[in-house]
């Protein structure tokens, strides 16, 4: 008989595998196409989780739908707004891009930290109820957290590897001056990728919300 405690770890390691590889599918998508170390990657976590947080204390009835929106949009639109804002001025200097984008994470990290108040809030599950497996209660919200992960590294790929965009998005990675002179915007490309990065980043966030906060 298998010990209830060994399958409780395998459950939450397979759950909290699943919001890292979302958090690492936009890290790697940034350095694989523009080779952007981007260090303020876990201010969107951070961005992301303040306003589902926010919404879901300050408005009693459907504050998580709107702040799933809110966080969703404003993150991804962020994500755009540091590659303008600090990342192009600095692209060709690696060290330069480093530095600008920790400071601006070590910023978000605080200013979070003032706004949030000491309180505790609990954050149920989006989906309430359990099942049981071997012996273990397994929250539905986990199988939530699986299905949206698998389907949105499924998805994020097939867009990669069949749309428009995601070509461009690929020739920009092989080969940024032969794309540019094939027409496509590169730093437009760079922005869009930054901005899926921060999307992927928000959908962990708010996943995992009501497990880790």
């Amino acid at each position: 008989m298998v010990d209830a405690t060994i399958i409780s770890f395998v459950i939450s390691g397979i759950i909290q595998g699943s919001i890292y590889s979302l958090l690492a599918m936009g890290f790697s998508l940034v350095y694989g196409v523009g080779g952007i170390l981007n260090q303020a990657h876990g201010a969107f976590y951070v961005i992301s989780t303040y306003l589902f947080y926010w919404y879901f204390i300050n408005i009693p009835t459907f504050g998580w739908i709107v702040g799933i929106i809110v966080a969703l949009i404003v993150t991804t639109l962020i994500g755009g707004l540091i590659y303008f804002l600090l990342i192009k001025p600095l692209k060709d200097s690696h060290v330069g891009v480093v530095i600008v984008t920790f400071a601006f994470a070590f910023f978000i990290e605080n200013l979070v930290g003032i706004l949030v108040d000491k309180q505790y809030h609990n954050i149920p599950y989006l989906i309430p109820g359990n099942f049981n497996i071997l012996g273990v209660n397994v929250p539905y919200h986990y199988i939530l957290i699986l299905v949206i992960a698998l389907s949105l590294v499924f998805f994020i790929t097939l867009f990669i590897n069949k749309s428009k965009l995601g070509k461009s998005i690929r020739a920009v990675a092989q080969d940024s001056e032969a794309a540019s002179l094939m027409g496509i915007n590169v730093d437009r490309i760079l922005a869009y990728t930054l901005m899926i990065s921060a999307f992927l980043a928000a959908a962990a966030a708010i996943l995992n919300v009501p497990v880790d906060i």
